[in-house]
């Protein structure tokens, strides 16, 4: 019982600094060319990605909960980049650590990220099309499918060609935009953590066994 109360304190304190981490991260962001302005390059998924190699899948899941309510507290899109933020990550860290948890090797660890990018993909494509999308423009999915919507998506994608002539509406958007975006930021993330966790995993665990990451 001891054990567990030390072991969840441990949990704890490790995720709160994985959070601050991430949401310092999120800070420095920048555009990808012939991608829109407000689609945004960071590697605070990074933070997340370490605490579920170290923790977890349960506290990744929470780390990156409480980065994304911390960015509420500045945010400048009433709430949906935020809630962007949660999904996709969670949708890129979660996979891979759950692969990883099932056998701490290379293997797994890069089988565990391959999903993960493919999950933030296709993440992305859902969540815009049919949560995102709609709520950033005040509309219903079927509004915004039927063409009812128009006027207001019109505007946002006529922003979006400006950066990309081939993005024209929804569906170029979706591939032209959404899933350029979060595979370049899955690739990104899951290269610069792989390394950096092999290095670092002897000394941010009690344990300090050199084999956290077998071959």
């Amino acid at each position: 019982m001891q054990h567990t109360v030390r072991a969840t304190t441990r949990n704890m304190a490790y995720s709160a600094l994985f959070a601050v981490l991430s949401s310092i991260l999120m800070l420095f962001e920048a555009p990808l060319p012939l991608l829109p302005t407000w689609l945004k390059l960071d590697v605070s998924s990074l933070p997340v990605l370490f605490a579920g190699y170290m923790l977890g899948p349960v506290w990744c899941l929470a780390v990156q909960g409480v980065k994304s309510l911390i960015a509420l507290l500045h945010t400048s899109t009433g709430g949906v980049g935020e809630l962007a933020d949660f999904l996709m990550g969670s949708a890129l860290c979660l996979p891979a650590t759950l692969f990883y948890m099932r056998g701490r090797s290379v293997k797994n660890a890069v089988v565990g990220m391959g999903v993960g990018i493919v999950c933030i993909c296709a993440m992305g494509v859902l969540t815009n099309a049919f949560l995102l999308m709609p709520l950033f423009l005040h509309v219903s999915p079927r509004e915004l499918f039927s063409g009812a919507a128009a006027e207001s998506a019109g505007k946002l994608f006529g922003a979006a060609s400006q950066r990309n002539a081939a993005i024209t509406g929804l569906a170029s958007y979706l591939v032209y935009a959404v899933i350029p975006f979060n595979f370049v930021k899955g690739v990104l993330v899951c290269a610069v953590t792989l390394p950096i966790y092999r290095r670092l995993a002897p000394f941010l665990t009690r344990r300090a066994k050199p084999e956290a990451l077998e071959e």
